[in-house]
């Protein structure tokens, strides 16, 4: 998960530097899936987050 989030994050910088956002992500993710299919919903989730958040948007992920 981690290694799908790296290439989203890398994808988004420039959405993400433009609207100024923060993202703090965890550092281990338990979890295994098709991962072409996880990042393209990571990659729709932290766009959608910044494209109709607020201005200079944090986005950040809390372990429960």
């Amino acid at each position: 998960m981690s290694a799908i989030l790296e290439r989203v994050m890398a994808e988004l910088q420039p959405v993400i530097a433009a609207a100024q956002a923060q993202i703090q992500l965890p550092p281990h993710w338990p979890a295994a899936a098709v991962m072409p299919w996880i990042e393209t919903i990571w990659t729709n989730y932290i766009s959608n987050a910044i494209k109709y958040g607020e201005n200079r948007p944090i986005l950040w992920w809390a372990r429960r």
